[in-house]
C-alpha cells in the first residue's frame, strides 16, 4: 500500500512539472507580467505588442513583444525567452540598430547628442492548458 501511495505522489509531481511548461489559459495576464518582468531583469524596455489565441489551435497563444535597449541586453532578452520555463516556439525575430538625436541645450543647436540603441521584435507561440 505504501508503494502505491509513493507512486501516486510521483505521478502527481510529474504532472505538476509537465503542467508548468504550459501557460494557464485563464491566467494569461500572469504570463504577460512574467514577460514584462523578464524585460526589466534583462535591462530592456519590453512591451507586449500582441497576444491572441491561434486560429489553428486553441491550445496555442501567439505573442509578439518589442524591446529597446543596448545590444547585449537585447540578445540577453532573446536568450531568456528561449530558455523560459514554458513550451515556447520562436517564429520570428527582428533586430534593428537605431539612433536618437537630442539637443540638451536649445540655445545651441550645435550641441546635438546622439544615442544608439537596439530595437527587437520577437514573435513566438506558447502552449496553453
Amino acid at each position: 500500500m505504501k508503494s502505491l501511495v509513493e507512486k501516486v505522489q510521483k505521478v502527481s509531481e510529474m504532472s505538476d512539472t509537465i503542467n508548468s511548461y504550459f501557460v494557464n489559459g485563464k491566467e494569461v495576464d500572469s504570463f504577460i507580467n512574467y514577460l514584462e518582468n523578464l524585460g526589466t531583469s534583462a535591462g530592456v524596455e519590453l512591451e507586449v505588442q500582441n497576444f491572441d489565441i491561434s486560429t489553428t489551435s486553441k491550445d496555442i497563444l501567439n505573442v509578439t513583444i518589442s524591446t529597446k535597449g543596448n545590444f547585449s541586453n537585447t540578445i540577453k532578452t532573446l536568450i531568456l525567452i528561449e530558455n523560459a520555463p514554458y513550451k515556447i516556439n520562436i517564429t520570428k525575430t527582428f533586430l534593428d540598430q537605431s539612433t536618437e538625436f537630442s539637443n540638451p541645450d536649445p540655445k545651441d543647436p550645435q550641441k546635438q547628442t546622439n544615442t544608439s540603441f537596439w530595437r527587437s521584435e520577437i514573435s513566438f507561440n506558447v502552449l496553453t492548458s
